[in-house]
C-alpha cells in the first residue's frame, strides 16, 4: 500500500518530486522546458514562478486587449493546460510527447486564435 501511494504522489512528468499544482505547473523540470519554449516565441523574457506571483504580473501587464496581453494571457492557460493533458496522457494512457511537440500544438492554437481577433492579421501585422 506505501509503494502506491508514492506512485500517485509522485510527478508523473519529472518522476523526482511529489506532485502538487505548484509543482505540477511553475516547478517541473519538464513543464519549465514547455514555459521556456513559449516565453522564447512570445518574446517574453521572464519565466513564471508560482500561480500566485504570475496572477498578480498579468494583473498589472496583462489586463488589456492589445495582442501581447490576450497572446500572454493564452498562452498562459494554454501551457497550464497542455501540461495537465501531457501528466494524464502519462497516467491513463501510457503515452508520453516531448515538450517541443506539445509547444508547436500550442503555437498552432494560439496563432488561430489571433488570428480570429484580428481579423484576418495575425499579431496585428
Amino acid at each position: 500500500m506505501s509503494a502506491w501511494f508514492f506512485f500517485v504522489n509522485c510527478c508523473f512528468l519529472c518522476k523526482n518530486d511529489v506532485e502538487s499544482h505548484e509543482h505540477l505547473f511553475f516547478k517541473c523540470p519538464f513543464i519549465g522546458q514547455l514555459w521556456r519554449i513559449m516565453m522564447l516565441w512570445a518574446r517574453c523574457n521572464r519565466r513564471p514562478s508560482s500561480l500566485s506571483r504570475e496572477l498578480e504580473w498579468m494583473l498589472r501587464h496583462c489586463s488589456g486587449k492589445c495582442v501581447a496581453s490576450r497572446l500572454y494571457r493564452m498562452m498562459f492557460v494554454a501551457v497550464i493546460y497542455h501540461g495537465w493533458m501531457e501528466r494524464n496522457n502519462r497516467v491513463f494512457r501510457n503515452m508520453e510527447c516531448q515538450p517541443l511537440s506539445i509547444c508547436r500544438k500550442i503555437q498552432f492554437e494560439l496563432a488561430c486564435r489571433l488570428y480570429s481577433f484580428s481579423s484576418g492579421h495575425v499579431l496585428g501585422l
